[in-house]
């Protein structure tokens, strides 16, 4: 079921492979105090899954070939090959944070459509979406190397040179 890396693919989206790590159950279990909640494991891995498909869009748009979109239980990686810019590199780091706000905007407008949740299935989807997608996002946007902030602003550094 799992390859040698620990990951199963679960789906292509647009031929980008989606791949599960045996380890986000593990995760899941963790940010879910221990518990099986549904809503937050659905929620946590739509989240990581949309943020990687933000960098996966964004790398094809520069030529490169997306080997795979990667959720596990702490987070995410998309994987390309190809030779992009400076300046495509940083628009390719920008791309899963701006995922994360456009799926910010769909729930806003879920909300505002549908109102609040009336079960705790829709409120734990909710919490994912908004409030640790929020915390998330900004972790990510650190400027430390490894962390899209990080990628993104040593490669428009680098573009400026």
């Amino acid at each position: 079921m799992f390859s040698d890396e620990g990951y199963t693919t679960l789906f292509r989206i647009r031929r980008m492979p989606v791949r599960l790590h045996w380890s986000f159950p593990l995760g899941m279990l963790m940010v879910g105090g221990w518990n099986f909640v549904p809503g937050i494991w659905l929620a946590y891995f739509l989240l990581v899954a949309a943020h990687e498909l933000g960098h996966g869009m964004l790398a094809r748009r520069y030529g490169c070939v997306v080997i795979s979109l990667d959720v596990h239980g702490f987070g995410g990686l998309c994987s390309y090959a190809g030779h992009p810019t400076a300046y495509q590199s940083s628009v390719i780091a920008w791309g899963g944070v701006l995922a994360q706000g456009a799926l910010g905007l769909l729930t806003l407008g879920a909300i505002a459509v549908l109102g609040s949740p009336t079960t705790d299935f829709g409120a734990d989807m909710l919490h994912i979406f908004t409030r640790v997608k929020l915390l998330l996002a900004l972790i990510n946007l650190i400027p430390l190397n490894g962390l899209d902030g990080g990628l993104g602003l040593f490669a428009d550094f680098q573009f400026a040179l």
